[in-house]
């Protein structure tokens, strides 16, 4: 190790071994000036990288917060408790019958309805009025499918009424009730279009003596987009 004299810069040269005293005095030969010398002590060792507690960092590297890191775990553990549940179940199982509430505008259409849809499957209800679609809508979950038609009740606004009706509906609420809207501008089974007008299907006039295999087709798609929703939420499929 070399050392310099502050006092008259003489370069010492001094052994390594000279160190390992905690303290050590050296007169400078040149000019006599005495050197303290106190040795640097050595950086405790580092525990064993096994026995370090590692703690989660963000992808931006900072330390996620106690308070984030136990949303996170409960968050986790809900999700696995639900997906750890029972399959939920068909249906079949869940309904015997889904009820259709049906506001259509002359009796040739209701008739086309009302044979097209197997009584083993549907229970029917036709709507005297707007307000009565209303009302049902309001208080009952009993109401599966909202059917109505594009001009429904065109001077008092009937088709609009009920969309605002069901637009107040809960989310909850909303999401177990299928509305499908007939009307002569569309194509069945537009997608772009149902979402425009705020429903879950379109069926062109022509379409309604096959409006089972339509309605079935479009409950199939929607219960494949709420798939996962569904599954963690512990609900049946619609």
């Amino acid at each position: 190790m070399i050392l310099t004299c502050p006092h008259c810069t003489a370069r010492l040269q001094l052994e390594e071994a000279h160190l390992s005293a905690p303290a050590l005095n050296i007169k400078c030969p040149r000019c006599q000036h005495m050197l303290a010398i106190v040795p640097v002590a050595a950086p405790p060792p580092m525990p064993p990288e096994s026995a370090q507690a590692v703690e989660p960092r963000r992808a931006d590297g900072a330390l996620p917060s106690t308070e984030t890191s136990d949303a996170i775990q409960m968050l986790a553990t809900v999700l696995a408790s639900a997906l750890n549940r029972n399959p939920p179940a068909s249906r079949e199982e869940t309904h015997a019958q889904r009820c259709v509430l049906a506001c259509l505008v002359d009796e040739a259409t209701r008739a086309k309805v009302r044979e097209s849809l197997p009584r083993s499957a549907y229970e029917l209800i036709l709507a005297e009025a707007p307000e009565h679609a209303a009302s049902l809508l309001q208080a009952s979950n009993q109401i599966h499918v909202l059917l109505m038609d594009a001009n429904y009740e065109a001077e008092q606004q009937g088709a609009l009424t009920l969309l605002r009706v069901v637009n107040s509906l809960g989310l909850a609420r909303r999401r177990r009730l299928y509305v499908v809207m007939v009307a002569a501008n569309c194509r069945t089974h537009d997608t772009a279009g149902a979402f425009a007008q705020g429903v879950n299907l379109l069926v062109n006039p022509a379409d309604l003596q096959r409006l089972p295999e339509v309605m079935e087709k479009s409950i199939r798609d929607f219960n494949l987009l709420y798939k996962a929703y569904n599954e963690a939420a512990g609900l049946s499929p619609f």
